[in-house]
């Protein structure tokens, strides 16, 4: 009997002796497989991105820069240094206060008055424009307010042609540039003088060479600049905030004066946003 349990007992251990192996081994293969994929996730290596493929937008973040440019403005840089010099120098420290000072302690009749004379002296230079466009309602106008103002409004300081129905009507040599298809040209930035263009920095020029520029000295054009500037900045005064909370004051006020410049060519095609966009700029024209 004892013989049957010893030989029963050895068979028992003997298929679980071989068992065993089996059953550790495939715990081991079942263990080891999330480790293998973990090992191999981790080590895999990263595919390298082909720079040539012309299909692939793909950009490393070092080689990521602005590349755009403005046709209008080939001379950006060299406009920037001027608006520094412009609008971070010359504005805060002395444009800004003395325009302040003259909006506050100057009287506006005054302030009008010395404008008025200011701009009776554009009044050949429109008349001139007027003939070459071959406007003869607005050259007369031009004509007979220069005399009126300049006799009976004591040098156009009273605008007596105003209240005879006589508006003003100024046109510049830019004006009749840009009547015969003449485009801005470059936007430029000059330190003391302000925003311009090509265009207009040449009708300026011209519209200098008639009466009674002719005949005014250096200091008197000088004088007469000054005192136009001062006029059209003290009335920028309220509008201040919207080029100092500008995220890029130059390119804001570059839009607005080439948009400006634009609309001066038909004033009276103008829609009335085209008007107030007018009367802005009008403003901070030098």
């Amino acid at each position: 009997m004892w013989q049957k349990t010893l030989v029963i007992t050895s068979l028992l251990l003997v298929g679980c002796a071989a068992q065993t192996p089996d059953q550790t081994t495939g715990q081991e293969s079942i263990s080891a497989q999330p480790s293998d994929r973990i090992s191999t996730t981790a080590q895999e290596p990263v595919k390298p991105v082909p720079q040539g493929d012309a299909f692939n937008d793909y950009k490393p973040i070092d080689g990521v820069h602005s590349t755009a440019s403005d046709a209008r403005d080939p001379f950006e840089p060299v406009n920037r240094a001027a608006w520094f010099i412009n609008y971070d120098v010359l504005d805060p420290y002395v444009v800004r206060p003395v325009a302040h000072a003259y909006a506050d302690y100057v009287a506006v009749p005054i302030r009008e008055g010395v404008q008025n004379v200011v701009l009776n002296l554009e009044e050949p230079a429109s008349f001139v424009n007027h003939v070459i466009t071959g406007d003869a309602v607005g050259a007369g106008t031009n004509l007979v307010r220069f005399g009126v103002n300049s006799t009976i409004g004591l040098f156009g300081f009273f605008d007596v042609a105003e209240k005879m129905t006589l508006t003003s009507k100024p046109k510049d040599f830019s004006q009749v540039l840009g009547g015969m298809g003449v485009g801005n040209g470059p936007f430029l930035m000059v330190p003391v003088y302000g925003p311009t263009t090509l265009r207009q920095l040449s009708g300026d020029v011209v519209d200098g060479l008639y009466f009674p520029y002719d005949v005014m000295t250096f200091a008197m054009r000088a004088g007469k600049w000054a005192l136009n500037g001062l006029y059209e900045r003290s009335e920028l005064i309220d509008r201040e905030p919207i080029i100092d909370n500008a995220l890029d004051p130059y390119g804001l006020t570059k839009d607005f004066y080439l948009q400006y410049q634009d609309a001066k060519i038909d004033k009276e095609a103008a829609t009335e946003t085209d008007e107030d966009l007018s009367d802005f700029m009008d403003e901070i024209d030098g």
